[in-house]
């Protein structure tokens, strides 16, 4: 069963770098920091059950929060560092999207530090399911 879901979602992830129109649904949300000592993502507490639904588009998503506005952004897929496992977009606030099919998460990276590179902070969206 697991192997038809990571099947069915890489399908839709992968089309979706040409197609839009795909609703993806997370159930689970992680928060993460990183500290530069051990260069890794620290969690920031416990994960939490939480709704969220991402309604893409071909030139941005829509990211459903149960409880908080829903909110528009906008997104350049990356052809040159996606493949068969991993679709990258790039936001016009300049965080990065990595849908990780082989895991079957969406790992969200935002707080860019021009100084050391690098994204400071990291939300990680599991339990997914895509809703036809």
């Amino acid at each position: 069963m697991e192997k038809i879901i990571l099947f069915v979602l890489t399908s839709v992830f992968y089309i979706n770098a040409q197609v839009d129109n795909s609703t993806i649904s997370s159930k689970y949300f992680e928060s993460f920091t990183l500290d530069y000592s051990s260069d890794e993502y620290q969690s920031n507490e416990d994960g939490e059950w939480l709704d969220i639904s991402f309604i893409t588009n071909l030139d941005y998503v829509l990211v459903e929060i149960k409880g908080y506005d829903e909110r528009k952004v906008w997104w350049e897929h990356s052809a040159e560092t996606s493949d068969e496992n991993f679709d990258f977009y790039t936001t016009e606030d300049g965080e990065l999207i990595e849908f990780d099919y082989e895991n079957q998460l969406i790992l969200w990276y935002h707080g860019y530090n021009e100084t050391f590179d690098r994204y400071e902070n990291l939300d990680m969206m599991s339990k997914l399911e895509v809703i036809e």
